[in-house]
């Protein structure tokens, strides 16, 4: 709302008269684009759109976001585990009962060696995680190579199978072969004549 009001401020006429921003908040202050953009550094009645808090700009940007009862914040036992999120002026009931402010308060009575040794199991189980993921990455290499020697394997099996093939081929040739000599070889005995006496 503030951005689109300080847009037509920028691009509007030097002499076109505005009224504040503020005006929904009691503001009566009216002016040209140089007092009214002078004006709004100064006026003190920028409203929360969450709560009746009125202020400058400057404090409206910077200090009441901190401040707001209305602004919408996370438990202070989220890092434990906790979801609830409202207001800051609900918060503070909502802390006093939080299932996790008990186990808040051990947690951070923790040492300085307590949290080391955390810090360290928490690095040796990302370790472990580290190792387990190279052992899958292993593992799936070695499968890929034994998928890979099965399919050669295959592929000799079947090539030794067509050189059986061609052994039974070339032997049944040969032997088609000798039968058609055996066959031919009384025939041109037979064509002979028999040789003449002198």
């Amino acid at each position: 709302k503030i951005f689109v009001y300080l847009r037509v401020l920028l691009y509007s006429s030097p002499k076109l008269y505005m009224d504040c921003i503020n005006v929904v908040n009691g503001c009566n202050f009216s002016g040209n684009q140089v007092a009214v953009a002078k004006h709004l550094s100064e006026c003190d009645l920028f409203g929360c759109e969450q709560c009746d808090w009125l202020g400058t700009l400057n404090k409206l940007e910077k200090q009441h976001p901190n401040e707001c009862k209305e602004k919408f914040i996370d438990c202070k036992n989220a890092d434990i585990g906790c979801s609830i999120r409202c207001t800051k002026k609900d918060m503070i009931d909502h802390e006093k009962t939080c299932y996790f402010s008990p186990f808040s308060d051990k947690f951070r009575e923790l040492t300085n060696v307590d949290l080391q040794v955390l810090k360290t199991v928490v690095k040796l189980d990302e370790n472990q995680k580290n190792i387990l993921s190279s052992n899958q990455v292993l593992l799936s290499t070695i499968k890929i190579q034994e998928d890979k020697i099965n399919n050669l394997e295959n592929q000799i099996s079947e090539i030794k199978q067509e050189i059986e093939n061609l052994k039974n081929i070339n032997s049944i040739q040969s032997e088609i072969i000798s039968n058609i000599q055996m066959i031919s070889s009384p025939k041109q005995q037979q064509g002979q004549s028999p040789p003449q006496q002198q």
